[in-house]
């Protein structure tokens, strides 16, 4: 008998130790103590049945028969008549049978329990195609799934590793009908939905990793695909080179997004305030503040307002502002081409960048309304404080001050980041400020990861591939998807460069339309005025200008003819340009991008490659697709 009492004790531990490699899996986990603790009652109990006289096979079958009925709590005390009777084995041996008697009901009720949950889950998900999957639970998760349960309830929504969350946050997560993980629940990719991650962590560093992990999980589920599955993860600016690293190992496989939420913020406000920006002659911005969120305003700015025969000035205050702008004149100098310390005197001088300017004071200092007194008054107002109770009193203060210039003067649209309630409550009613506040309003799905405008961004990178005889707008969404992977879109280089591109494209068609003046369709309109020889030209120069812009703000830099040639060398004559290096022959004046195309195709030439650049007419076949990609057709 001692032989079955060890062979019973093996089972259990080798069982238990591959059980526990699934304890993240409740259903997995309980199926396996099950199992392990009916073939530990089969062995106790089968030298019983041999000694009934039974051959072998029966008393196998028997063994294993009332192994599994022991689970079931249905136990017969007859079989103890068999065990033996000698001590203290048999003690032992009868302690063990019955402490697995326990054991074996409560594993099985555990199953029962998490595979009715699964069940239920099911069919939760029943019907719902589109799945969104978030990696914690937290006040920023929580807002996001909020707004999407808002604009669609089937959906389905899930948050993993909540055995940490707050009791509250789990209470407003099931309220949403969401489902709530404890732990990394592995969730089996469907192929008949379509998904959404988002890595969502304080520390960016840790973000990366995750979703390192979450691309490795992925890339080994049967049913993953790239065109059904996207991967958004919260980064900040300063993390571009892991970018950059995580893109280049997963970009062909996997639908990275990143999100800078500073950089989204600003995006959001600059949609909100395109009315009022696009159209102006002359555009006086002001921002106050010099964190994260005023630079990626200025940033933004510098590449948006580039129009025809259109000028803008950018004045920022802070007492710090040498900080921000070191930063940008760092990430590229050409944006502040002349003497640094020059920006901040009082007098302009020759050679600089005419639409900025600094300085370094802030709202608080004596000679503050001195200054913003002789200046124009400002089309809007960014209030880009740390502190709330700083950014609400620079607003009012503001407002006093701008209304103050004339009795009939109607303040400028002042907007400011607030996340304290109180204060958010005070202003709510004041149409002359606006604000982003709370969690709901900062992490709106519609807003802050803008679907309409991805769409765009994807369209503007189709509209960039198309030419006279091939509109690729006119192929089926299944090509059309095979075409932006095989041309890279999916890469954080092109994603990123066309996201751009389409907000651009929105304050270009506010920009023509508000030179209509005729009794005409807005469609027509701006058809008949992109036909226009002039208006194209000017158009697309501004374009180009803002595109340098752009590129020169995300660390790019001119190729030269030697490294064009190098270049072509290394891409055997399918490109000049180098995503890693980040060069570009076409980052120069619009003036003299015709001779920068003769050179580039003097180099496919002489590689025997039929290739022929075509920057000059990319910008205009972009700009003639204007109403396409915006979807205003």
């Amino acid at each position: 008998m001692l032989k079955y009492f060890v062979l019973s004790i093996l089972i259990i531990i080798i069982g238990v130790s591959y059980a526990l490699k699934l304890k993240n899996d409740l259903k997995s986990f309980s199926a396996a103590l099950t199992l392990i603790v009916s073939f530990a009652i089969s062995a106790l109990v089968f030298p019983c049945y041999l000694l009934d006289g039974t051959d072998l096979l029966i008393s196998t079958l028997g063994a294993l028969r009332y192994g599994i009925i022991a689970v079931g709590m249905n136990v017969s005390t007859a079989i103890m008549e068999y065990l033996p009777e000698e001590e203290p084995l048999a003690t032992m041996y009868k302690c063990l049978l019955y402490a697995l008697y326990i054991a074996g009901p409560v594993c099985a009720s555990m199953f029962i329990i998490s595979f009715s949950r699964s069940v239920l889950d099911s069919l939760r998900m029943f019907g719902h195609k589109n799945v969104h999957v978030f990696s914690q639970i937290n006040d920023r998760s929580l807002a996001i799934a909020e707004s999407i349960y808002e604009n669609d309830r089937k959906q389905t929504l899930i948050f993993c590793n909540s055995e940490d969350a707050e009791e509250q946050l789990k209470t407003k997560a099931y309220s949403l009908h969401a489902l709530v993980l404890e732990g990394n629940e592995h969730l089996h990719i469907s192929s008949r939905r379509n998904y959404e991650f988002y890595e969502i962590d304080d520390d960016h560093q840790d973000c990366l990793i995750a979703v390192t992990s979450l691309c490795d999980y992925l890339l080994k589920q049967k049913h993953y695909s790239r065109e059904r599955v996207v991967v958004r993860y919260f980064v900040s600016r300063d993390s571009l080179e892991l970018i950059r690293n995580l893109d280049a190992h997963y970009g062909k496989d996997v639908y990275l997004r990143y999100i800078d939420e500073d950089n989204m913020l600003a995006i959001s406000l600059l949609r909100e305030c395109k009315d009022i920006l696009a159209p102006a002659l002359h555009n006086e911005i002001h921002i106050y503040g010099s964190n994260d969120l005023a630079l990626s305003i200025l940033r933004n700015l510098l590449c948006l307002l580039v129009q025809p025969g259109t000028g803008y000035a950018i004045h920022v205050f802070a007492a710090d502002v040498k900080k921000l702008a070191k930063k940008l004149k760092n990430e590229s100098p050409e944006i502040l081409n002349c003497d640094f310390d020059r920006y901040f005197a009082r007098e302009r001088i020759q050679g600089s960048n005419c639409n900025v300017r600094f300085h370094e004071f802030d709202n608080y200092a004596p000679e503050f309304e001195t200054e913003i007194k002789q200046l124009r008054l400002p089309d809007v107002v960014f209030v880009c404080k740390d502190d709330d109770e700083d950014s609400y009193r620079t607003s009012m203060q503001l407002k006093r001050l701008f209304s103050s210039f004339s009795p009939d003067l109607t303040s400028p649209l002042i907007y400011c980041s607030l996340k304290d309630s109180d204060l958010n409550k005070i202003i709510d009613e004041d149409n002359s400020i606006r604000y982003f506040g709370n969690y709901a309003k900062r992490y709106d799905y519609q807003s802050f990861i803008m679907p309409e405008l991805e769409k765009a961004a994807k369209r503007t990178h189709l509209a960039y591939l198309s030419d006279k005889d091939h509109d690729v707008f006119q192929l089926s969404d299944e090509e059309k998807e095979q075409l932006l992977e095989d041309t890279g879109y999916y890469s954080y280089v092109n994603q990123n460069s066309s996201y751009c591109a389409a907000l651009a494209m929105e304050y270009r068609l506010a920009y023509i339309l508000s030179k209509k003046d005729r009794n005409i369709a807005d469609e027509d309109f701006v058809r008949e005025w992109i036909l226009d020889d002039v208006n194209m030209m000017r158009l697309a120069e501004a374009e180009h200008e803002r595109w340098n812009t752009y590129q020169r703000l995300q660390g790019w830099r001119c190729a030269d003819t030697e490294q064009m040639n190098k270049i072509a060398l290394k891409s055997q004559g399918k490109n000049v340009k180098d995503n890693d290096l980040l060069l570009h022959p076409a980052i120069v004046p619009y003036d003299i991008l015709d001779e920068v195309e003769h050179k580039a195709d003097d180099i496919y030439s002489r590689l025997g490659s039929d290739r022929k650049s075509d920057y000059i007419e990319a910008d205009k076949k972009l700009l003639r697709q204007i109403l396409k990609i915006l979807d205003k057709e």
